[in-house]
């Protein structure tokens, strides 16, 4: 099962972005890495079933119940697996704040800045791309759909000023059953790449627009 850990600190309060965004004409972009592929399916449907054997009980049912998931994400992305979660992001971003023309100068990077690089540009939006995959999007049949799942920092770089600080989770629009994706590899691929195409596109339309 899922174990919810309740924290006696601060919660995280996330800030969306806001009018300073205007002054921004020249951004850097940083995407560290590709996502990790997963299947949240047991994971998904354990948090119906009640607590019967206290903490330990809950915490031997998590395991499990990653350890099955585990075997499914193994099941769907062979070795041979080539998607680029990370690229189709990029393309997608890059090509959408392009056709605006919104900012003077983009730039794109693969690490975090140095200190001497950072003044260079006036603002440097992070996009840890954390996960990607398929979830269990219809409880009462099962059925998945792809996701990928998003950090996202942005920090104006004259002030050290937080910009923007999110977490968000772009869901596909298909909705297919886990035997679905099993039996087609090119039907995951093709749904996962769309995901991650509208993610590139719904992150690049909020720099624009707010």
């Amino acid at each position: 099962m899922i174990i919810f850990v309740v924290s006696c600190g601060p919660v995280h309060k996330q800030v969306r972005l806001y009018e300073n965004i205007n002054k921004v004409k020249n951004l850097a972009i940083v995407v560290p890495s590709e996502p990790e592929f997963t299947v949240i399916y047991d994971r998904a449907k354990a948090t119906d079933m009640p607590v019967l054997f206290g903490l330990v009980g809950v915490a031997v049912a998590a395991g499990y119940n990653q350890s099955q998931d585990n075997a499914k994400a193994k099941i769907l992305v062979p070795e041979s697996w080539s998607l680029s979660c990370r690229s189709i992001f990029l393309e997608s971003l890059c090509k959408t704040l392009k056709e605006a023309g919104r900012f003077d100068e983009v730039k794109v990077f693969d690490k975090e800045l140095e200190s001497k690089d950072i003044s260079r540009h006036d603002a440097v939006v992070t996009f840890i791309m954390k996960y990607c995959g398929v979830r269990v999007a219809e409880r009462e049949t099962d059925q998945l759909a792809s996701f990928v799942e998003l950090e996202i920092t942005m920090i104006q770089t004259h002030d050290n000023q937080t910009l923007w600080d999110e977490h968000e989770v772009v869901l596909g629009k298909g909705r297919y059953s886990f035997d679905s994706y099993k039996g087609d590899k090119e039907l995951l691929q093709n749904d996962l790449k769309e995901t991650v195409e509208t993610a590139g596109f719904s992150m690049a339309s909020r720099l624009i627009y707010q």
